[in-house]
């Protein structure tokens, strides 16, 4: 299939960069709705808490089912673009369908559905936006760091619009992004494809069977699993300490605001660490981190925590995403990237959440701690990768 943009001169590289930055940004703000405050309108539909890790759950498993299979053919045709157009449609219709669900079987049709669309999103237009930095001599953290300023602004905006208000509300203010991203979508850049259209993408089963690869997408998997306290029962386990929805906004805004510095310094970050040793240091921080969270109960300390959001988890995604770009050929960009979406925003999420709920309704905010023990685990997981990677003679990709 050949995308015709690919025969057109290529736009200035700094128009690509902007509708990159807005997509992401479109993107980012409807996840900084739906992860502080769509446990909040699942518990108003009479779901109890291990409905709403399952359903959460649910959800972040189509990633591993669905996801491989779209970035297969992104990277066989480098028509990011156009698949990038139809998810995203797609996924705006399948949220306006849950204003006519409340039993849990409807919710889980719809988590399904919510959940295939939106599998392969965020890796894609991560896949888009490494390969244009690369072939327009782009920053990818100076874009993407523009998704985590749209996910402060929502998280908090969202915080003040439910001030005193039904959580209904909360779907229609996640219709909102969801509905810019579709429009976003149409002025996205087609795929670079001078530097990599002369090889075919390797087979998935070939990637798969290279055992750095299984390593590191273990390491990343405990360690998203290890939020799944923080995404799926902070908001409400925060309610129940007093603190009221505005200033939960507040917390959210916060560990975005870390995210951001992260992303904004992450090359000069990269050019004194190996990616692998920031991932060591990202896992060490959510020990800290989630040890932190199950005994803190004042605003302010559970604030100073949140400030290491920029580490437990923009700097594990910023370190595994230019790590796997380096390691594998640019034909294998999108799998990659989306192997790593499946791995730790799949299983490591799907698994954090199931895990979550079940933590939550016997613990409640000392369910954290067990998170701190996934952290621990992956973190040693980074050091031995990066150990072995560096025996291998691999210091550029590590």
């Amino acid at each position: 299939m050949t995308d015709p943009a690919a025969h057109e001169a290529p736009p200035a590289a700094a128009t690509i960069a902007r509708s990159l930055a807005l997509y992401l940004g479109a993107l980012f703000a409807a996840v900084g709705i739906f992860v502080p405050y769509w446990p909040l309108w699942l518990a108003s539909r009479g779901q109890d808490d291990a409905a709403i890790g399952l359903l959460l759950a649910t959800g972040v498993w189509m990633r591993v089912l669905v996801a491989p299979l779209i970035a297969r053919a992104a990277d066989g045709d480098f028509e990011h673009r156009a698949i990038l157009r139809l998810l995203s449609a797609l996924v705006f219709v399948a949220f306006g369908l849950y204003a006519f669900a409340s039993s849990f079987s409807a919710l889980a049709v719809l988590a399904v559905l919510t959940g295939a669309f939106w599998a392969a999103i965020l890796p894609l237009a991560d896949s888009l936006t490494l390969l244009s930095a690369g072939a327009y001599g782009l920053d990818y953290g100076r874009i993407r760091r523009w998704g985590s300023i749209a996910f402060l602004a929502a998280s908090l905006i969202g915080g003040l619009l439910l001030r005193d208000a039904s959580p209904d509300r909360v779907l229609w203010i996640l219709l909102v992004p969801l509905a810019l991203a579709a429009l976003a979508s149409l002025r996205l850049p087609a795929a670079p494809r001078h530097a990599a259209e002369r090889e075919a993408p390797p087979p998935l089963g070939d990637l798969l069977r290279r055992p750095w690869l299984l390593h590191l997408l273990a390491a990343a998997a405990l360690l998203y699993a290890s939020h799944g306290m923080l995404n799926g029962f902070s908001t409400i386990h925060w309610r129940g300490l007093g603190i009221g929805e505005g200033r939960i906004g507040v917390l959210w805004t916060v560990s975005v605001l870390a995210e951001v510095v992260l992303f904004s310094f992450g090359s000069q970050i990269l050019r004194r660490l190996r990616p692998l040793q920031l991932a060591t240091l990202a896992a060490a921080a959510a020990v800290v981190r989630w040890v932190g969270l199950a005994y803190a109960t004042s605003f302010a300390a559970i604030l100073a925590l949140q400030g290491l959001h920029g580490l437990t988890f923009g700097a594990v995604h910023f370190a595994a995403l230019h790590f796997l770009h380096r390691a594998l050929p640019k034909s294998a960009s999108a799998t990659a990237q989306t192997l790593f979406s499946a791995a730790s925003g799949g299983l490591g999420y799907g698994f954090g959440f199931w895990l979550a709920g079940v933590l939550y309704g016997r613990y409640a905010g000392e369910g954290f701690v067990p998170m701190a023990g996934l952290a621990g685990l992956s973190a040693l997981l980074f050091v031995i990768l990066d150990r072995l990677r560096r025996g291998d003679g691999d210091d550029d990709a590590s």
